[in-house]
């Protein structure tokens, strides 16, 4: 049986053929996708995955575990590693970290998710429209907002090389730049949660861009066209414009997938899935 929504079925069906057993060396580790980013969720998210990693280890004859996230998994399992435990439990516990279309640096698609809805595969295309006011009381779009590495370094810049940094939203009256992401959410009608949770989100997320301090494999599409600009009414009401896009995944946007690459032990692989704009999400199934 394959359920409608397949999301990590085939994957984990293919662990199992291999001889993993769910419920010893094969288990998940859930969390509330829409308040993530949150300070006090976090906190409660992180003394619940180093439970299970210590849990798995010792059930494993005390073997070093694997951890594998897909998407906004990457950066949550990567603060954990950064922020939550020390290079010592690292050592014991951790084998590596398998970050499958981890955005890195975020991505300009979470802005278009709040203002106009997802453009997910397994979300019919008229929904999005019907969501977008779930979406904006969803503290972890926040999260996929695009941002700096906690060391400045900044992959939003024209192509160009200049200084001035890629317009993600332009409007009749105006433009919003990576400066500008703050008054972005200020400004999206009903969006009060958003702007309420602004601060703390930022805050607490800060240190996801930093090396893990363990081995990681990152995997990500390369080879599908990607929004990096887009236009839409004053009021961010109706539907949006692609002005420029990039190669990525659909989704995120390469230079914010390869920003991996800069952490120390870390081996970057990406893929091709021939210009899939389902690539985001088709990387845990294929």
């Amino acid at each position: 049986y394959e359920p409608r929504v397949p999301y990590m079925y085939k994957m984990v069906s293919r662990f199992e053929k291999e001889g993993y057993v769910a419920g010893v060396n094969l288990r998940a580790a859930t969390n509330d996708f829409r308040a993530m980013g949150v300070s006090s969720l976090v906190d409660e998210t992180f003394t619940k995955l180093r439970f299970l990693v210590e849990d798995t280890y010792r059930l494993n004859n005390n073997q070093s575990v694997h951890l594998l996230s897909h998407s906004l998994g990457g950066p949550l399992t990567n603060l954990f590693l950064a922020t939550a435990v020390t290079k010592e439990w690292k050592d014991v516990y951790i084998a590596s970290h398998i970050a499958l279309s981890c955005p890195v640096l975020g991505t300009p698609e979470g802005v278009y998710g709040a203002l106009t809805g997802p453009k997910y595969d397994y979300i019919p295309q008229f929904l999005p429209k019907l969501i977008v006011p779930m979406i904006r009381s969803w503290p972890s779009i926040l999260w996929m907002f695009p941002r700096i590495g906690a060391n400045g370094y900044n992959v939003w810049r024209q192509t160009n090389r200049t200084n001035e940094t890629v317009v993600f939203v332009k409007t009749p009256s105006r433009n919003y730049t990576l400066n500008d992401m703050a008054e972005l959410v200020t400004n999206i009608p009903g969006a009060e949660v958003l702007k309420q949770t602004w601060a703390d989100v930022i805050n607490t997320t800060r240190l996801a861009t930093v090396d893990p301090g363990v081995k990681v494999l990152c995997i990500y599409a390369n080879d599908t066209r990607t929004a990096m600009s887009v236009n839409i009414s004053d009021d961010f009401d109706g539907n949006i414009t692609i002005l420029k896009s990039s190669w990525g995944d659909g989704t995120v946007p390469l230079v914010s997938l390869e920003s991996c690459s800069r952490w120390k032990n870390v081996t970057a692989h990406p893929v091709q899935f021939g210009g899939s704009f389902a690539a985001h999400t088709q990387i845990v199934s294929d």
